[in-house]
């Protein structure tokens, strides 16, 4: 999802600036610096609350000090505290700033299934992008995972095959390996 978001940055015609960089919290999942590696992009935290809760006021000064960030990561589920950020303020940030939305929900998204639990998600559905991984609560197979796009056109932008083999397929039709 980082990956399409540098790509939809770059599609958009946006600056390339000196450094790309990744907004996130001190509890964002150790995927986060990761993926920032091997795109070779810098991953700026920002503190966090008591409760684990990245702090949109202090994101937004972190944001005016920072350039190239493309993309705030949300958790919707910390893995380590179980923290879910306040989404609908950190959507707020992203379209003020023109940055992704990625909410990071591979621990705890499934807890929105639970009525009781669904206010603490109000926002996901601003995200451009978000993660669940039902073998966590959903009793799915290890290792399956959900990757959802607001806008799939962009995954494909961002992870499409191109070559000479696949220019022989119809392009009009969909390719389900894209």
């Amino acid at each position: 999802a980082l990956h399409a978001a540098r790509m939809a940055w770059v599609n958009a015609g946006k600056p390339r600036p000196d450094r790309f960089r990744i907004l996130c919290s001190e509890q964002a999942h150790s995927s986060i610096e990761a993926v920032a590696q091997v795109m070779d992009a810098e991953v700026v935290k920002v503190s966090s609350d008591a409760t684990g809760r990245i702090t949109p006021t202090k994101a937004q000064e972190v944001l005016a000090h920072t350039s190239g960030v493309f993309a705030i990561v949300a958790n919707a589920g910390a893995t380590n505290c179980g923290a879910v950020d306040d989404l609908r303020a950190l959507a707020d940030l992203a379209t003020q700033h023109g940055l992704w939305l990625h909410v990071d929900g591979a621990y705890g998204l499934a807890a929105m299934a639970d009525p009781a639990l669904r206010q603490q998600f109000d926002g996901i559905e601003r995200a451009d992008s978000f993660i669940v991984d039902p073998h966590k609560w959903f009793f799915a197979p290890y290792d399956s995972c959900a990757l959802v796009y607001r806008d799939p056109i962009k995954g494909a932008q961002a992870h499409g095959q191109k070559g000479v083999y696949p220019d022989t397929l119809d392009q009009a039709a969909w390719n389900p390996s894209d």
